[in-house]
């Protein structure tokens, strides 16, 4: 049965059980004007149903800048020297950053986030920035004994129609063994770990069942793919972007490990989506000067 929807209130110590995600409704817009990213999280073997939160609930909602998120690295974590980045794991762009972290009350797993971002709208407007979401997480389940279903949902409002949009997106990621018996990361049964949507409805998805990944031995860091679409070359994506577009992530992960991940879903204009935005520009300028 569907997962009960709540908001955070100030305790971040809350998370939930996971069964079907759907947000009902959103704001075009923050408090404060910023663009509008909510992340609605889960976990299954809290008892807790998914929560909703937002940058000005929790952890801190940086300035328009340029921000780097660092390359994921694999390798035995007991000999540092060892451990070597998965390369195009790093990730530096323009946007607004979204970091923070989350545990549960019982303390069955810590959830931590940094994301870049931007609705197309903003300070990236000027140089013809374009939605995208790039979210780079940390999950360890602190279950000693079971595995646990994570899932993430991350939501960046779009204020201005992108009229026939081109797309890609990526996820790469590690699983880390920290109980010396391997680690395991998958894709549920019939589902994927990654999926782009935009309008809620699904656009692609990648790491799809039967995918998983182990780290290899104890007290390792192993690659989770990477995999990708519309790289180098845009995908067409199936409608416009009206309201929204969001990365959904879900997995299960072995007892007492941990996982990380960099996922990225971009929207690039195809030439007359650009001509369009520009004529909707123009128009609302003369309708300005009539008034």
């Amino acid at each position: 049965m569907p997962a009960q929807w709540r908001r955070f209130g100030r305790n971040p110590a809350a998370a939930g059980a996971v069964a079907a995600l759907c947000i009902a409704s959103i704001a075009l817009g923050g408090p404060t004007g910023d663009p509008y990213l909510t992340m609605t999280w889960d976990a299954s073997n809290d008892g807790v149903g998914a929560e909703e939160y937002s940058w000005y609930e929790h952890g801190t909602l940086n300035p328009f800048g340029l921000y780097t998120i660092d390359p994921l690295m694999i390798g035995d974590t007991q000999n540092p020297g060892s451990m070597t980045p998965i390369p195009g794991s790093g990730v530096s762009a323009f946007g607004w950053n979204y970091a923070g972290q989350l545990q549960s009350q019982e303390n069955l797993w810590t959830y931590e986030w940094n994301c870049i971002f931007d609705d197309g709208t903003g300070a990236g407007a000027a140089t013809s920035g374009l939605p995208f979401v790039t979210a780079n997480l940390v999950v360890t389940n602190n279950d000693q004994v079971n595995s646990q279903t994570f899932t993430l949902l991350m939501t960046l409002n779009v204020p201005r129609v992108v009229v026939n949009p081109l797309m890609n997106g990526s996820i790469v990621g590690t699983i880390l063994d920290l109980t010396g018996d391997d680690a395991t990361v998958s894709a549920l049964g019939g589902s994927s770990i990654y999926t782009a949507r935009i309008d809620f409805v699904d656009e692609r998805s990648l790491m799809v069942d039967p995918f998983s990944a182990n780290a290899g031995a104890p007290f390792f860091s192993g690659p989770v793919g990477p995999e990708d679409f519309g790289l180098p070359t845009p995908e067409v994506a199936s409608q416009d972007v009206n309201t929204n577009i969001q990365i959904f992530l879900q997995f299960e992960l072995s007892p007492g490990d941990s996982a990380s991940f960099i996922s990225i879903f971009e929207i690039v204009p195809s030439p007359g989506g650009l001509a369009v935005l520009g004529l909707a520009g123009l128009a609302g300028r003369r309708r300005r000067r009539r008034a």
